[in-house]
C-alpha cells in the first residue's frame, strides 16, 4: 500500500485535508496526517501571551521542535509523498532534511491566493518536488519564484461533506449567503437588500456583526455553517450567492464547487478560469455588476423549471469531473 503524509494547518473534518484524506484513502492509500499547529502548541511557553507572540510572530525555537516531531515521523513512516498545504510552517530546513533521507516525493499544495502566501513557503522554492496550484494563472508567477514542476490543480467538491441532497421541494430563503464579509461582498448584498426587500435574505457569518452595515442587520445570524448544515442551507435557498474575494481572481474559491455538489442554484461573481466550463445559465449564473446581480436574482426567482435544471447540470459536471476524488487521482498522476 502507498503512504502519503499531508503537513497541515487544520484538524478537522471540514478542511481541505479532510477532502484530501477522503479522497485518497478512496484511491488506496494509507493516509498520516500531522498537525502542524496542534503539534507546535505543545512548545509554546508564557501562557496567552506565548501565544498570541506566536500566532503573529513565529519563535523559531518552538516551531523547530514542531519541526523535528514532522521530520521523524516522515522517516519512520518513510512515504511515497509528502504534501505540504498552503502556509503550514514546514520550513526550508526540514525539507532539505527530508530531501536527503527519503526517496518520496515533497510537493506544495497551494489553495489560495498569491495575496496570502508566506516568505518561509517562497524560501523553500526550490526543495519541492512539485506545486499544485489552485489557480491556473498563478503557474508563471510560481515559476518565477522558483518552484518547479508547477501544475493546475484546482479546488473541488467533497460529496461525502456537502453532497447527497435531492432537488428541494420547500425553500429556507429566497437568496442566501454564507461567508465572511469582505468590502465587495457587502456591497452587493446591499444591493440585494435594498433592490428587493421583500425577499427572504439570509446571510451567515460569525464576523457580520462588525460590518457597519445597518440595511443588512436585519438578515444576519452571526454564527458559522459547516458540513450537513452548510449544505443544506444552501440546497433550500431559491439561491446560493457566492461572492469571490477579489483577491481570489481569477481563480474560483471552494464555494464555486460546494454550491454545485449541494445541488443548489449558484449565482456566483464572474470567475474566468472556469467560466468555459461552468457555463453561464446552464451550471450556474454569473453575474459581473450590481446591474447584472438584479437582473439574474429577477429572472431566477421567475423561472423555477430553469432554474431545477441549472442545479440538475451544475451538480453533474461536478460530481463527473470536479471532486477531490478527481483531485487527488491528478496529484498521483502528475507527481508520483
Amino acid at each position: 500500500m502507498k503512504k502519503v503524509v499531508f503537513a497541515g494547518s487544520s484538524i478537522n473534518d471540514y478542511c481541505l485535508e479532510a477532502s484530501y484524506r477522503r479522497a485518497f484513502q478512496r484511491l488506496g492509500f494509507e493516509v498520516h496526517w500531522f498537525d502542524t499547529i496542534g503539534t507546535q502548541q505543545k512548545y509554546v511557553r508564557l501562557g496567552k501571551v506565548g501565544q498570541y507572540i506566536n500566532s503573529f510572530i513565529g519563535i523559531n525555537a518552538w516551531i523547530k521542535k514542531m519541526q523535528r516531531e514532522f521530520v521523524v515521523q516522515v522517516k519512520s513512516i518513510d512515504p511515497d509523498l509528502v504534501i505540504v498545504f498552503c502556509n503550514a510552517p514546514i520550513h526550508v530546513n526540514a525539507l532539505a532534511f527530508l530531501k536527503s533521507i527519503i526517496k518520496g516525493k515533497i510537493i506544495l499544495l497551494w489553495p489560495d491566493t498569491l495575496f496570502n502566501i508566506s516568505a518561509h513557503v517562497a524560501t523553500a522554492a526550490s526543495l519541492y518536488d512539485g506545486l499544485a496550484s489552485y489557480s491556473r494563472d498563478a503557474i508563471p508567477v510560481f515559476k518565477q519564484m522558483g518552484f518547479s514542476n508547477v501544475h493546475w490543480v484546482p479546488l473541488a467538491a467533497d460529496e461525502a461533506l456537502h453532497g447527497g441532497f435531492d432537488l428541494p421541494q420547500h425553500f429556507q430563503h429566497d437568496v442566501i449567503f454564507i461567508g465572511n464579509p469582505r468590502p465587495e461582498r457587502i456591497k452587493a448584498l446591499e444591493s440585494v437588500s435594498k433592490n428587493f426587500p421583500a425577499l427572504k435574505l439570509g446571510i451567515y457569518g460569525a464576523e457580520w456583526a462588525k460590518s457597519n452595515s445597518n440595511g443588512l442587520n436585519p438578515h444576519i445570524v452571526n454564527r458559522h455553517l459547516f458540513g450537513n448544515e452548510f449544505a443544506r442551507l444552501m440546497n433550500q435557498s431559491r439561491i446560493a450567492m457566492n461572492i469571490i474575494d477579489d483577491t481570489n481572481y481569477p481563480a474560483a474559491n471552494m464555494r464555486f464547487f460546494e454550491a454545485c455538489v449541494a445541488k443548489s442554484l449558484q449565482l456566483s461573481s464572474k470567475c474566468p478560469e472556469w467560466e468555459d466550463e461552468y457555463i453561464d445559465s446552464k451550471h450556474l449564473l454569473y453575474f459581473n455588476n450590481e446591474e447584472e446581480l438584479c437582473t439574474k436574482i429577477e429572472s431566477a426567482l421567475s423561472n423555477d423549471k430553469r432554474c431545477l435544471e441549472i442545479r440538475k447540470s451544475g451538480y453533474q459536471i461536478t460530481i463527473d469531473k470536479n471532486t477531490y476524488l478527481h483531485r487527488a487521482q491528478s496529484i498521483i498522476d502528475l507527481f508520483l
